[in-house]
């Protein structure tokens, strides 16, 4: 069992990895929609790039133990587009404090 802060980050890398809408286990407010923009060869790199922010905190902040996201950074994969994935980096403020998050999507 996990809990606290170490829950948070569990929460924090789950969402990001599961593709929302794909799942029918989880309601339409879990999962992110970055893995779909990233691998939709119509999506522009500079959109991706404008909206990664948005994407990243849309698929957290259902959560109530999280407060924010902040420093949302991305580094593309080779092949962009329908590239394999991006590296993204972001700041998480939480009621546990800030929680720095880098995963691959």
């Amino acid at each position: 069992l996990t809990d606290g802060e170490e829950a948070v980050r569990q929460f924090i890398r789950k969402a990001l990895m599961t593709p929302r809408f794909k799942c029918l286990i989880y309601d339409s407010q879990y999962g992110s929609e970055i893995q779909d923009s990233l691998m939709d060869p119509d999506t522009s790199m500079e959109y991706v790039e404008a909206e990664i922010a948005f994407l990243v905190e849309d698929a957290l902040i259902h959560d109530g133990r999280i407060l924010g996201v902040e420093d949302v950074e991305v580094v593309f994969g080779d092949g962009y587009p329908m590239q394999d994935s991006a590296y993204i980096t972001a700041t998480v403020d939480t009621i546990f404090g800030g929680i720095h998050v880098e995963e691959e999507v």
